[in-house]
């Protein structure tokens, strides 16, 4: 279960009714995919799905192109700029279902501010960014209405984080925020941070679908997540997404879908994604989201 999804069932608790979002199917089991070779040793691709603080590891990506997609083709990768800042708007509905009990939702939004602090200029990691980010305060959205979290400074955070060429994007640090607190920040940007996968290694074009396969907790859960380019240019690209994501251990599965489109000066990208969630420990419960990430 991810853990932005994990972080709403927990606050969920208490929160009035409001409408389902759509259901999404989960995404196809991938074949045995490639190891991504764009990344560089001794720093895994991704982010801790929950735990930056603690180091918790995570394995390469991996990468299987199924079609390379339509003239023209190109190696798509980021470039970015040391001092250039992204501001975004994040805003989320959830509905938690509980087995056998009432039926809550509970929404939030705020901004996410991200700054590139510096760019590698030389040696393997060249063109890769060092990024500091910071999060909240959140607002909690009930029946179409925003209200501020109590109190607000409870509900901000920051972070740091590493950006590759290649897309992905590894959480190296969460601080700040409140365990207390309504809406936990570091742990909502650094679950939206993990949105980054990285691009195929070859080029590729319009029509194009690749698979990304990543193991988080240490190999206690897999993350499959199947692209299709849908647009391309020279500033950036627009991807559909499915990803599938489950529990060696028993601890449920979770099924996302939606769009995101990519800037390639741009670290994070922007879209909006639903997912399902099928929640089997601390409790049985199914979950319903819709997330969306807008520039400010």
């Amino acid at each position: 279960m991810s853990a932005l999804v994990a972080l709403v069932a927990v606050v969920a608790c208490g929160a009035p009714a409001s409408p389902v979002p759509p259901s999404v199917p989960p995404a196809p089991s991938p074949p045995a995919p490639a190891v991504d070779a764009s990344a560089p040793p001794g720093a895994p691709d991704g982010s801790p799905s929950a735990d930056a603080s603690a180091n918790a590891r995570v394995e390469p990506t991996k990468i299987e192109v199924s079609s390379v997609g339509a003239e023209p083709r190109r190696i798509f990768g980021h470039r970015y700029t040391a001092g250039s800042e992204e501001r975004y708007r994040v805003r989320s509905r959830t509905e938690l279902t509980p087995r056998g009990g009432e039926k809550k939702t509970i929404g939030f939004e705020g901004p996410l501010v991200l700054k590139v602090t510096s760019v590698e200029s030389e040696g393997i990691d060249v063109g890769n960014a060092l990024v500091d980010f910071r999060a909240g305060p959140y607002r909690k959205a009930t029946g179409g209405e925003s209200k501020p979290a109590e109190p607000p400074a409870a509900a901000t955070g920051k972070g740091t984080a590493r950006a590759t060429v290649s897309g992905s994007v590894r959480v190296t640090a969460l601080s700040g925020g409140d365990p207390d607190a309504e809406f936990e920040s570091p742990l909502i940007a650094g679950s939206l941070l993990e949105l980054g996968d990285p691009f195929p290694s070859e080029a590729v074009g319009v029509g194009a679908k690749w698979i990304t396969t990543r193991i988080l907790d240490g190999g206690r859960v897999l993350r499959a997540t199947a692209y299709e380019l849908v647009f391309a240019s020279k500033d950036g690209v627009r991807v559909k997404v499915v990803r599938s994501e489950g529990s060696a251990v028993g601890g449920g599965r979770t099924g996302s879908e939606g769009e995101l489109t990519y800037r390639f000066d741009a670290v994070l990208p922007t879209g909006q994604l639903t997912t399902v969630d099928e929640m089997l420990v601390p409790v049985a419960a199914k979950i319903e989201s819709v997330i969306s990430i807008e520039p400010l």
